[in-house]
């Protein structure tokens, strides 16, 4: 979703040097812990009428976002979908359960839909919202003084700050036991 944005693209411009074309990178300075994506569902048509896009946007339930200041692991939180057309329509939520821990995830979601709540799970939020996503909702996977390394699912690799080596191991992390190694996975 974000890898087309973020790629690199050749522009064209003349300079006295000679030079015909150059490269443009865009990138984030730093990460939030909640990344927020708005879909573009509307555009003007060429006859300046404004029409919704129904075009399907595969919704990914982890991403993977660098920065100038490194890395991080987003998982999907929320998704608001609006139904209908350009003059009148309707907005739902989905969102995982509240009770849902964060470090265990049982993929339980609630569908809010006016005064009705329904459950649901993340995977099929995902399949069935594709053509109806207006704006998804992405919680960070880090905690006080860790690094994201790798993003799998629901579970994050995180490399350990060198300045916390030798300090205790707690809250639901277990260190790697090769040596040498800053490696710690959470539970």
């Amino acid at each position: 979703m974000l890898e087309k944005y973020l790629l690199e693209v050749e522009l064209e411009y003349s300079c006295e040097c000679g030079g015909k074309s150059s490269g443009q990178t865009l990138t984030f300075a730093s990460l939030p812990k909640t990344f927020i994506i708005h879909l573009k569902r509307f555009c003007y048509t060429p006859s300046f009428n404004l029409q919704k896009i129904y075009d399907p946007v595969q919704i990914q339930r982890d991403i993977v976002v660098s920065s100038k200041m490194g890395g991080g692991c987003f998982s999907l939180v929320s998704a608001i979908s609006h139904s209908g057309s350009i003059e009148e329509g309707h907005y739902i939520c989905d969102s995982i359960d509240p009770e849902d821990c964060p470090l265990e995830p049982t993929d339980h979601w609630l569908t809010f839909n006016d005064s009705m709540v329904l459950k649901t799970s993340g995977w099929d939020v995902c399949k069935k919202r594709q053509e109806l996503a207006y704006i998804l909702f992405y919680r960070r996977h880090v905690r006080k003084r860790y690094h994201v390394l790798n993003c799998e699912k629901e579970r994050c690799l995180v490399v350990r700050s060198r300045q916390e080596n030798g300090q205790r191991e707690g809250n639901g992390m277990k260190k790697d036991s090769s040596p040498n190694s800053d490696l710690v996975e959470l539970q």
